[in-house]
């Protein structure tokens, strides 16, 4: 009794009882505006944004996988590195935190009632949440994967040079005031990297000037082979996605740095997850910001700072602690690019009937497919 399904936000579908879902947890952009954290959306026919589909929220943490329990939450939970920072986070178990995104025990009352910092309650009263249906979430990470692989679409960035054993050389002066840092490669000495860090040119090094056409991995490399020119890792870049590659690039970097670096995020950190006062948390996550952008010579260009360095993922940051997390992370990413490609939001979902019409839903499929067969 009293039983409800509930809606996915990307397929639209209905969820019912004991179907396995991902819930995403989200946090309004207005959190750090507003203390309830509300989203307000102005009069319009069309959302436009440079954010896409982070508009009004960004991932607050991955998804959590787990089975609908036909009351708005879900039930037996798959525990995992991100369920554990969770809990280890908010010091509340996967399953209230759950709860309290769901808005079953979201009051403020409740939340005022926790061992919280008044910070981490605030944030709390700042979540949402959106569901999917497992498979579909899968199916579209793996989509997005294919939309993303390396060799035929990642930027000729500083990560992607380096995957195909480009080295950045200090003393070489590009004359550039854009492509100011030169990479080279130890297999020849022909062609010469100029880049912004996004992206790059390659140069005859004889002639000092650019090849036309030079966009992707597949374009530098079929150019390189035709000059004997070989680069390293090619079969990598044909099998992952350029998220993948990138944050791995980024983990990698980070455990380079020397200590005192990750020191000084750990301290800001702390700050954060302590700080009451509104004013000082804004001042607290700039220096963050900053912080995280001062890690690389070229985060202010460089394609993992666009991918997370920037407001819109910079929450998941603890996930570059760990393979696994990171891997998570990159699939996060690809689902991504299926989001924004279908024109969705990251947005809990409006629920319909009690039991949904699941015979209205093929309908909506059915004409779909005639409007998408229309268009070939």
């Amino acid at each position: 009794m009293g039983s409800f399904n509930v809606a996915a936000s990307m397929s639209n579908l209905t969820i019912g009882y004991n179907d396995k879902v991902v819930l995403i947890p989200l946090i309004s952009k207005n959190f750090h505006n507003t203390k309830n954290g509300n989203i307000t959306i102005k009069p319009t026919t069309v959302i436009v944004s440079n954010d896409m589909s982070n508009a009004f929220y960004n991932v607050r943490f991955l998804p959590i996988v787990g089975y609908y329990d036909d009351y708005g939450r879900i039930e037996n939970i798959e525990k995992n590195e991100n369920t554990n920072y969770i809990e280890e986070y908010f010091n509340l178990t996967i399953e209230k935190f759950v709860d309290i995104i769901t808005t079953h025990y979201k009051t403020e009352n409740d939340i005022q009632e926790l061992d919280l910092s008044e910070n981490k309650k605030i944030e709390l009263l700042s979540l949402a949440g959106m569901f999917e249906h497992y498979s579909i979430y899968k199916d579209m990470v793996e989509e997005g994967k294919i939309q993303t692989i390396a060799y035929n679409e990642m930027s000729l960035s500083i990560d992607c040079l380096e995957v195909m054993g480009f080295v950045y050389d200090k003393n070489i002066e590009t004359g550039d005031s854009r492509y100011s840092k030169a990479y080279i490669h130890p297999n020849f000495d022909k062609y010469i990297i100029h880049t912004d860090g996004a992206f790059s040119n390659l140069v005859n090094v004889k002639t000092n000037k650019k090849e036309n056409g030079m966009y992707y991995p597949k374009d530098i490399i079929s150019f390189l082979n035709k000059k004997s020119c070989k680069v390293n890792n090619i079969e990598e870049l044909k099998s992952k996605s350029y998220y993948e590659l990138a944050l791995n690039q980024y983990v990698q970097y980070k455990k380079s740095l020397p200590s005192n670096n990750n020191s000084k995020i750990e301290e800001l950190t702390k700050k954060l997850e302590n700080e009451r006062n509104k004013d000082d948390l804004m001042k607290l996550l700039l220096e963050m910001k900053e912080e995280l952008a001062s890690l690389s010579e070229f985060s202010e260009n460089g394609y993992v700072a666009r991918y997370y360095v920037n407001g819109n993922w910079q929450y998941l940051d603890y996930c570059l602690n760990s393979e696994s997390l990171t891997k998570d992370f990159s699939e996060l990413l690809t689902f991504n690019v299926m989001l924004m490609g279908t024109n969705n939001l990251y947005m809990p979902a409006m629920s319909g009937y009690q039991e949904g019409d699941d015979k209205a839903s093929k309908k909506l499929l059915e004409s779909t497919m005639r409007v998408l067969k229309s268009k070939k």
